[in-house]
């Protein structure tokens, strides 16, 4: 009995030992997982000594080779994998280039026009050599700095005006001047016509236009242009600089972005709005602009991108031009340009106050192409205005000396009252008279057949005066029978001035 129980405490004091050792062996005070590798590899013994150490730390050596071995193993196989994904992707992107490319090429594209948006510290240099003389003396021939062709900068040519008073006490609204043709120049006497009615105003040249002379500014008409260089030359030339795209009828669409001339003329109205609202003669808040012909497809376009403009006036222009029935259609086929010059694309940014000015009879553009401009951003914001003119001209002299831009402009600023309008329930016009101005009163334009252009003739509007009530605003309507397509006018005093705006088009057939 002595025997088993002296056996029994020995084994008890041998299991008790082990069980010792392996705790010590396997847990650490934060309770990880340790030497579990070594035991399980049999590199250690519960009756290792010091003396084996240097064994250890050998058999941890091999086993880090063979850990490198694999780690290394994994990262040639993550490496071949790569690859083979890299290949792949190549393969796609080949498979895939232009149309990866031309993607880009719109994301990056619109990115740059909108970095160009609410830049304050744009600048000017003035050219006095080439300041308009005579009557236009006091406007400034300047020139900035346009968007970038490459690590190449662009200049633009302008002229700069303010009107008397201007200062920094006393800031005045202002406006950018967009001319149109593709010969179109900056006019000075347009700057003229705004400064002379209380506003700031820049004309600049979006077709690479240089003058030669300090009377380049004053003619209106493209006859003129020897008076004009095309591209940089003498005091303009500049290192660092090359001359940007001209107006070549959106053919270079296909091009690269920097190397389109609507990216460059879009830019060139951003850049100019910022210049402007950088002046301290000028109220920052105040600041529109207004284009003339295609000075009105590149200002429909602008506004879209850049929505810091207090008010817009494209005239004759539109957007809508893939459905108008004149030349426009096909410059700007969906099929020959990308989508990012297509006007209505982008009029949900633009809430400013519109005036959509244009001709009903007119040979480059139509007015269903205004019309639905119009009906797309009235939606946004409720003092757009529509005026389809009777009677009217196409040119720049024609463009600026209509008094509804300037009545339209004024009542925005706060210098006149607000423009009334007509509003349509079926065929009968209903009056919007916010301010209370005086009517002269309601006239009804009429075709005896529908909306068309015939071999690209417009049709020939007549018309008839409704019976317009003063006393209560009631209009008694009075449609002749043979009339199919109609629209209304309502004429008005504007300070002093008459002005006249007008509905959207209506088909009596579809309304019966």
């Amino acid at each position: 009995m002595r025997f088993l129980s002296l056996f029994l405490v020995v084994v008890m004091l041998f299991l008790f030992t082990a069980c010792v050792n392996e705790s010590e062996n396997t847990h650490t005070d934060d309770g990880d997982i340790k030497g579990g590798a070594d035991l399980n590899d049999g590199g250690a013994s519960d009756d290792s000594s010091d003396g084996n150490t240097d064994k250890e730390e050998s058999e941890k050596t091999d086993e880090s080779k063979d850990e490198s071995k694999d780690e290394s193993k994994d990262e040639n196989k993550d490496e071949n994998k790569d690859e083979n994904k890299d290949e792949s992707k190549d393969e796609n992107n080949d498979d895939n280039e232009d149309e990866i490319d031309e993607g880009d090429k719109e994301l990056t594209m619109e990115n740059s026009l909108l970095s160009m948006c609410g830049i304050n510290n744009v600048t000017y240099k003035e050219v006095p050599e080439f300041d308009p003389i005579g009557e236009f003396a006091g406007i400034k021939a300047i020139t900035y700095d346009g968007a970038m062709i490459g690590s190449s900068k662009t200049k633009v040519f302008a002229y700069l005006g303010f009107p008397e008073g201007a200062s920094a006490e006393n800031p005045v609204p202002a406006v950018v001047l967009v001319h149109g043709s593709q010969n179109g120049i900056p006019y000075a006497k347009w700057v003229k016509e705004w400064n002379d009615r209380g506003y700031a105003a820049i004309s600049m040249s979006t077709n690479n236009f240089f003058p030669k002379n300090a009377t380049a500014g004053d003619r209106e008409y493209s006859e003129e242009l020897s008076n004009w260089n095309v591209g940089l030359y003498g005091v303009f030339e500049e290192e660092g600089y090359v001359t940007a795209p001209r107006n070549e009828v959106m053919s270079d669409s296909a091009k690269h972005y920097s190397e389109q001339w609507m990216y460059h003329a879009v830019s060139d109205c951003i850049l100019a709005g910022n210049l402007m609202r950088a002046d301290k003669r000028v109220n920052s808040e105040l600041v529109g602009i207004c284009g003339i012909s295609w000075g009105a497809t590149v200002t429909s376009i602008a506004i879209g991108y850049d929505s810091s403009y207090a008010f817009a006036i494209p005239i004759y222009g539109s957007g809508y031009l893939t459905e108008a029935h004149t030349v426009f259609a096909g410059i700007f086929a969906k099929d020959k340009n990308p989508e990012y010059w297509l006007a209505e694309k982008r009029f949900d940014n633009a809430d400013m106050p519109i005036l959509w000015l244009c001709m009903n009879n007119d040979t480059p553009f139509s007015m269903n192409s205004n019309i639905k401009s119009y009906l797309h951003t009235v939606k946004n914001n409720e003092e757009t205005r529509l005026a389809a003119i009777n009677g009217w001209a196409h040119s720049h002299g024609s463009g600026w000396s209509r008094e509804e831009a300037y009545a339209f402009a004024d009542s925005v600023c706060g210098k006149a009252p607000r423009m009334p309008k007509l509003i349509l329930d079926g065929k009968q016009p209903t009056l919007i008279n916010p301010d209370n101005v005086d009517i002269m009163g309601v006239t009804l334009f009429y075709l005896t057949e529908e909306y068309a252009y015939k071999n690209g003739t417009p049709p020939t509007w007549q018309y008839i005066n409704m019976n317009y009530n003063s006393s209560n605003d009631e209009i008694t309507i009075n449609i002749p029978e043979n009339a199919k397509t109609c629209y209304y006018q309502v004429a008005f005093w504007i300070n002093g001035k008459g002005v006249a705006t007008t509905t959207e088009m209506f088909d009596l057939l579809s309304l019966s």
